[in-house]
């Protein structure tokens, strides 16, 4: 179904090695293979089908009876969670390239590379495709034999390429189609595995996709997508940013945005047109927000070598929003390796990686003081069940694990584990 096209991009970026030798360029770069192939076909592919293996999660949605575990760029597992100490998989929806979804009612918004799809799973015996909102993230780019562009593939490669010549043009030609391909779509998240949300109205910290008085809004590497979804699933409006955006957290009249420097701030009571009203530069790192209440929000800034924020600053930030229009940082916490956040009445968790989960007493919202750890579990994100009380959930680099939680002590009783 595919053919292949080769292609050296970026080299200016990625090049490791470089010299010149009369007229031509000794390169190792980072070749990329653009992959083409029947789009039609892909998006008519069957919804539902049998259960199958985790190998490579993704997004995690946590419902009162059930989990739905995304599998990075294929599809979302279905999973009967009626009993945590048990859950049992019983399904599987093909969605193709899905990196990002959010739940809302009975929807399924999830995002398949070039389109937005709203998915019925009021009966999850029989889910059905309610909406697609056609190439509303990019155009599909189309070869010589009519076929689209649906992703590329890569391999670290050192060649020699003389200046002027038909591979030296393609270098740079062929940097603005992948530039252009990956600006507009939205790019894989920085975490491995994090929760989209649970049924309660919980939204994870760790998005690039949300839903917010009846829209949607996603973000891809530099743009803010709007959908309408008060009638058709409609795109309403595309805004330009200049900041490399991570994450997405709507809270009351604004929603909340991550990015590799900064805390971004936009004004969302025209919920078409979100208004930018302040940012809040910090090192560069990767950067989810949860804010909290009224004047307050928490921000994780994570760095390291060979990640996707390399650095050396690690820590938990309290920032003062009652100038919403000025944060104030009143508090940085050191930490070995924060990911994705969650609160529950007083208790703000926090996936710390390696390090553990760490839980904060935030009763006190601008003194934030450690209750305590449990470094026997590795978390990449965390979040509350949505209706059983003192249990919660995990992601992390051995699955996903439902806890129950004393909140007396802080222990921890694992009841189950999904292994992937």
């Amino acid at each position: 179904m595919k053919n292949h096209l080769s292609l050296a991009l970026l080299a200016c970026f990625i090049i490791t090695s470089c010299t010149k030798d009369k007229g031509s360029l000794t390169l190792t770069f980072t070749k990329s293979t653009a992959e083409y192939g029947n789009l039609e076909e892909i998006r008519n592919t069957e919804l539902l089908e049998a259960s199958r293996a985790i190998e490579n999660p993704g997004k995690i949605y946590i419902g009162e009876e059930y989990l739905l575990i995304g599998e990075e760029g294929i599809g979302i597992h279905v999973y009967d969670n009626s009993a945590p100490a048990n859950p049992v998989n019983v399904a599987f929806m093909n969605v193709p390239f899905c990196k990002e979804f959010f739940v809302k009612d009975d929807f399924i918004y999830a995002e398949s590379q070039y389109d937005l799809l709203k998915i019925n799973i009021s009966d999850f015996a029989s889910p059905f495709l309610a909406e697609r909102a056609l190439n509303s993230f990019a155009t599909p780019l189309t070869n010589d034999q009519g076929q689209q562009l649906v992703g590329f593939s890569y391999e670290e490669v050192t060649e020699k390429i003389k200046i002027n010549s038909k591979e030296y043009e393609q270098v740079s030609e062929n940097s603005t189609l992948y530039y252009d391909y990956t600006e507009s779509l939205i790019p894989s998240s920085a975490v491995p595995s994090s929760f989209s949300g649970a049924s309660s109205g919980q939204i994870g910290t760790v998005n690039r996709i949300t839903e917010h008085m009846g829209y949607i809004y996603a973000i891809s590497n530099r743009k803010i997508h709007v959908f309408n979804t008060n009638g058709a699933l409609i795109k309403s409006n595309e805004i330009e940013t200049s900041n490399n955006l991570q994450t997405i957290y709507p809270k009351g009249d604004y929603i909340f945005l991550g990015t590799q420097t900064s805390m971004d701030i936009y004004d969302v009571r025209s919920p078409e047109a979100p208004v930018e009203i302040t940012s809040h530069w910090h090192t560069t790192a990767c950067d989810p927000v949860l804010p909290h209440g009224d004047d307050v929000a928490y921000v994780t800034v994570r760095t390291g070598d060979f990640s996707d924020c390399p650095g050396d600053v690690n820590a938990l930030l309290v920032l003062d929003l009652e100038n919403i229009t000025s944060p104030q940082e009143r508090q940085s916490i050191d930490m070995a390796s924060p990911y994705g956040m969650a609160i529950e009445g007083d208790i703000l968790y926090v996936g710390n990686g390696a390090a553990g989960l760490y839980m904060y007493d935030i009763s006190d919202r601008f003194n934030v003081t450690l209750l305590g750890t449990n470094t026997a579990v590795q978390a990449y994100d965390v979040i509350p069940h949505p209706s059983i009380t003192n249990l919660i959930l995990t992601s992390g680099p051995n699955g996903i694990e439902q806890y129950e939680f004393n909140q007396e002590t802080l222990d921890l009783n694992l009841i189950s584990h999904i292994q992937i």
